[in-house]
């Protein structure tokens, strides 16, 4: 049964037909996503249905009794919610008909046993629960915390809200009310990432109707199951989310142009006949064809037209996209690519030799190898930067590169982010900022100058850049460089969508899994092909070593044999055998030169340490207290520039942790202060007995003038040339390597010396900043690897997933504030995975890390055994325990037998107040005289979800403890 019907409505505002002829409906529970060009019509058919506004012809019908919630883009909060207390009590306060039950059925039990148990009694009971009454309160937190409220804004004024913070308060109430059909006017707008994604998961948990219109692709596939599109003042329905509506309505407008061209075609034709038959003077004919021609023209269809705008499909460029290219992109025969000729080298610098390689159209290629085995060096050949040594490096037909180098250097003197644009294309401002506000440029982000950009934001600017522009052969040379986790997931999925071809160079494994179908291999100045992803390739790769290694084992073996036998042959004088010998010999070892060799690898070991390696620290190896981090005060800002808030952070001894966050939001300002490079503002940030930090900054940037890699490293210790050298081999510099300037050294070289540096120190904490950056893979696996086998204590910043998967146990998250006001960075106690699936599977960032990132309080849980106080949150009492993510897999250090036996003895004496507190809870719940006081009802069960709660924080405590046992 139809719940709304709109039958041949027709809306016009003045002379200016909005609606025409508009014909649908809505059963119980459709979930219908609205879609349109801006001015379509949309938020006036939202105002039909919610009865706001009426229709100037037709009907719109409504179910009787149906109640109705609508959200416009701009929050019209009502008298009585601007005149609660606090946006909680107002947003409470949407549930009208819960808070009307809630008042009859407290008045029938003041009134005594005879009302509570009366028919009518029960019948409002009845209705209380099947709305879900009992858990009111815990809705209203949820909403809070997932749409973005700290618990500190809830005892806010409603008129002390922001116009976007009063459009979020008015989306939680229209949540929490959940009325028969919901109708959303564009309800992403003033939401971030987390709080949309716990929008996204309360619709879809809904089982009642909804109406919602929204420019949000990904939020209406997850929401809607079927698509209104308003178009040209009429509407058209689609089955499936907008990704099936967008395949369809694609058909539908090819079916389109093609009866368009076909009517094209007719009437031409007609009108030729009409003209032939009048030349002729044949009148009779012709007045036929006029006929004809006019019943062509009365049911002429029109082939669908395209408002304008900036396409961001398959690459979102300005003008209707690449052309396509032809299906050979790049060739090479029997090229060497290298840097051109000098006097010093007239025959050039070879880098590698590359005999036949072809990229097809629409092919995803990884380019990988180690630092200097020539990726850049081939992507920039095929770019045309660069010409090949020797052969042939040749570009298809129609083909555009497009190339982003590893260093975005280019020069914007005195330009603006939006200047930068408008220099590149003649755009307006409108369609500029629409289109940079893709690249998270939004707001007044566009007027930053490009001299005073991070680098992450550098590097959106620069894939904006490469993005307006025509080509269909993307070069990326290191694009995840600089880019935070959010925007470089924002990467992987628009490279995989969109539709040209492909080559990138990265040392991002997981990057490198997502967007490439193959991989070239460069090594030893050789390239290799190999199918499928990076994980795909390792698996192909480790097979090929191993074939590669039995074959050398197996060769050294037969080189052995004939050593042995022309030996042999020559002590018994038999000349004519030695020589057959002799000459199998030499095969033998002409085969074992060719064979492919590995390479070397960075040899980093947790013993390798110069000193006999780092003292033990304490236990508490750093402590924040109530800290605000951030820059020293100056004439400017006397107070200083506050950049994060950390209440209360600890890392104990032997922690691996984690910190992300997005760019700019302080993660190397905090690494900074525990660093003692930076003063806090407010606070304590102290290190623990005995703590020996070591700080790999960021930007390796230290100055070493006129000295060479070894010098460097001599300058640091005492040390004699010989273990010096063998202790700078580890870290790949062999042989002349040392001798070489420390001003000329590459990116991935400086990286590995910085690294050798720090590793020389006698470090008990290394504070580690982006220590990937630069690295080629097998680098970045030798430093997994020596991270994992590290005594030393860890705090890690980085944007490599893999790296925080495989070494972080725990991770302490920055997150933004407000415009202008300090980030604040909390604990999370699981890795980086278990906090995405935290975030993944409806929690949102705050709501995650307020329910997981608690530390065990025995006096809070003593309280709940009490009955005193909830432990946790309504928003986290309520929840399931498989919320709670899985413990870090890494094993965390030991106590001591003292402090094993006296914190196993509190938390059990713990667990028995509250396991005998929920046995009394149990007893009063399955009472006849609690179940017939809805008051004394509602408190009870409260009160055991509080006990709950706290029971499951002190199972986690007991297993944590028994995880920490001496060993």
């Amino acid at each position: 049964m139809a719940i709304l019907r709109f039958e041949a409505v027709r809306r016009e505002i003045g002379t200016f037909v909005i609606l025409d002829g508009i014909s649908a409906a809505m059963a119980h529970g459709d979930r219908v996503g609205l879609v349109g060009a801006n001015g379509s019509g949309k938020t006036t058919l939202l105002r039909l249905a919610a009865g706001t506004e009426e229709p100037d012809g037709g009907l719109v019908a409504r179910k009787r009794g149906l109640t109705v919630g609508l959200l416009s883009q701009e929050a019209n909060l009502d008298a009585a919610f601007m005149a609660a207390p606090d946006v909680r009590t107002a947003i409470r306060a949407g549930a009208v008909e819960l808070e009307r039950l809630e008042r009859e059925l407290s008045a029938l039990e003041a009134a005594g046993a005879a009302a509570v148990g009366s028919a009518r009694y029960a019948d409002l009971r009845h209705r209380f629960e099947a709305l879900d009454g009992y858990r009111l309160d815990v809705r209203v937190d949820e909403a809070l915390s997932g749409l973005g409220f700290a618990r500190d804004e809830w005892s806010k004024p409603p008129d002390a809200l922001s116009g976007g913070e009063q459009t979020r308060a008015a989306l939680a109430r229209l949540v929490v009310a959940d009325p028969e059909l919901l109708l959303l006017d564009e309800p992403t707008n003033h939401l971030d990432l987390a709080a949309l994604e716990w929008l996204e998961q309360a619709l879809v948990r809904r089982d009642r109707s909804l109406l919602v219109a929204s420019h949000d692709r990904a939020f209406l596939d997850a929401v809607a199951g079927r698509i209104w599109e308003l178009r040209e003042r009429r509407l058209a329905v689609f089955r499936g989310g907008y990704s099936a509506y967008l395949m369809q309505r694609e058909a539908a407008d090819a079916r389109a142009a093609k009866d368009a061209e076909t009517s094209r075609e007719a009437i031409a034709r007609e009108r030729e006949l009409v003209q032939r038959y009048r030349s002729h003077r044949k009148y009779a004919k012709m007045h036929e064809h006029e006929r004809r021609l006019e019943a062509l023209a009365e049911e002429r269809t029109q082939a669908p037209r395209r408002g304008p705008h900036l396409a961001l499909r398959s690459g979102g460029l300005v003008g209707g996209g690449p052309v396509r290219s032809g299906d050979l992109v790049v060739s090479l025969r029997d090229a060497t690519v290298g840097f051109p000729p000098t006097p010093e080298r007239p025959d050039g610098v070879p880098v590698a030799r590359i005999g036949r390689l072809e990229a097809q159209r629409g092919d995803r290629v990884g380019i990988v190898g180690p630092n200097g085995a020539g990726k850049t060096t081939l992507l920039r050949s095929i770019a045309g930067e660069l010409s090949p040594l020797e052969g042939v490096v040749r570009l298809g037909a129609a083909v555009q590169p497009g190339y982003l180098a590893q260093v975005r250097g280019r020069s914007f003197p005195g330009a603006t982010v939006l200047d930068a644009l408008l220099g590149q294309v003649n755009l307006d401002n409108g369609p500029a900022r629409s289109y940079l506000a893709r690249f998270l440029f939004r707001g007044e982000d566009v007027f930053k100058p490009v001299s005073e950009l991070s680098g992450g934001e550098r590097s959106r600017l620069e894939l904006a850049l490469l993005g307006i522009t025509a080509a269909n052969l993307l070069l990326l040379d290191e694009p995840t460089n600089h880019l935070d986790l959010a925007a470089l997931e924002w990467l992987e999925q628009a490279l995989v969508r969109r539709d040209r071809s492909l080559l990138v160079a990265s040392h991002d494994r997981a990057f490198l899994d997502a967007v490439a179908g193959r991989i070239w291999e460069l090594r030893e100045r050789r390239l290799a092909v190999f199918r499928g992803g990076y994980s795909a390739y390792l698996m192909q790769r480790e097979a090929a070593d191993a074939r590669a290694a039995k074959d050398a084992e197996t060769s050294r073996e037969a080189i052995a044999r004939e050593r042995e036998l022309v030996q042999r042959y020559r002590s018994h004088r038999k000349y004519a055998k030695m020589h057959e010998h002799e000459r199998r010999l030499e095969a033998l070892a002409e085969v074992r030169a060719q064979a492919p060799r590995r390479g070397p690898h960075l040899a980093l070991r947790s013993g390798g340490l110069v000193g006999g390696g780092p003292v033990r620290s304490g236990d508490l190896v750093v402590s924040l207290r109530d800290a605000t981090v951030g820059f020293p005060p100056t004439p400017e800002r006397p107070d200083g520039v506050p950049v994060a808030r950390i209440g209360r952070l600890e890392a104990q001894r032997g922690d691996r942790v984690g910190i992300v966050g997005p760019n700019g939001a302080g993660k190397t300002t905090l690494l900074r202060s525990i660093a003692g490079e930076l003063s806090p503002l407010e606070g304590v940030v102290r290190l623990g007995a005995a703590v020996q930090p070591g700080y790999l900054a960021q930007v390796r940037g230290r100055s070493f003038p006129g000295a060479t890699v070894l010098d460097a490293l001599l300058g640091q210790v005492n040390l004699d040339n010989g273990p010096a050298r063998s202790y700078l081999a580890r870290f790949l510099f062999r042989g002349e390597d040392v001798f070489k300037p420390v001003s000329e050294l590459s990116g991935g070289e400086r990286s590995r010396l910085e690294l050798a540096l720090l590793g020389i120190t006698a470090a008990n904490l290394l504070l580690l900043d982006e220590p990937t950056n630069h690295l080629d893979i097998p680098a970045r696996e030798a430093l997994e690897s020596f991270l994992r086998e590290s005594p030393a204590t860890l705090l890690i910043v980085s944007h490599d997933r893999r790296l925080l998967d495989t070494i972080c146990a725990r991770l302490w998250v920055v997150e933004p504030a407000g415009r202008g006001e300090p980030a604040r960075a909390v604990a999370f106690e699981g890795g980086y995975a278990e906090w995405r699936r935290a975030i993944g599977e409806g929690w949102t960032v705050e709501g995650a890390l307020e329910l997981q990132g608690r530390r065990y309080d025995p006096d809070a849980v003593r309280r709940a055994a009490r009955g005193a106080v909830p432990v946790v949150p309504p928003a986290a009492a309520g929840e399931p325990r498989t919320a709670v993510p899985t413990r870090p897999s890494a094993r965390p250090a030991a106590l001591s037998k003292d402090a094993y036996r006296r914190q196993k003895a509190l938390v059990e004496g713990d667990l028995n107040r509250l396991g005998l507190r929920r046995s009394h809870l149990e007893l009063a719940l399955g009472d006849p005289g609690t179940q017939a006081n809805f008051v004394e009802l509602r408190r009870v069960t409260s009160e055991l979800a509080d006990v709950d709660a706290a029971l499951a924080q002190a199972e986690e405590a007991w297993l944590t403890i028994e995880e920490r046992a001496p060993r």
